[in-house]
């Protein structure tokens, strides 16, 4: 209980992103790329509110694994910050430009691309 009253917050982000992520899931009809990267946006928020409280739990405690486990979360939500970064970024541009081949390129594209380049070379 005592963990659930110092991260009460994190719990009512979670409730908050699993009720919109249920309410895009079953109000939506047509499927889009910006849905997609709104979808990857909640579920990387959510790893790093879930990863954020563990930092705090495994802080200085002594038992089997607790050091791996608390550098392997603070390196995790360190990581999270710029994924997730870098996908708000990405849902900015896809809504500015309206063009999905900036932000992802599939495999067909990427083999043209690299016969252009060896054909000049």
């Amino acid at each position: 209980m005592e963990y659930f009253v110092q991260f009460q917050l994190n719990v009512f982000a979670i409730v908050i992103l699993a009720v919109l992520f249920m309410i895009m899931r079953t109000k939506s009809t047509v499927k889009s790329f910006s849905k997609k990267l709104l979808k990857m946006i909640m579920v990387a928020a959510a790893v790093a509110i879930i990863f954020e409280p563990l930092t705090w739990i495994f802080d200085r405690k002594l038992f089997s694994g607790a050091y791996v486990f608390e550098y392997s979360t603070n390196f995790i939500l360190f990581l999270i910050g710029p994924v997730l970064g870098g996908l708000l970024l990405s849902y900015v541009d896809y809504h500015l430009f309206k063009n999905s081949s900036r932000i992802y390129h599939s495999s067909e594209e990427d083999s043209l691309f690299k016969r252009r380049v060896e054909d000049r070379w």
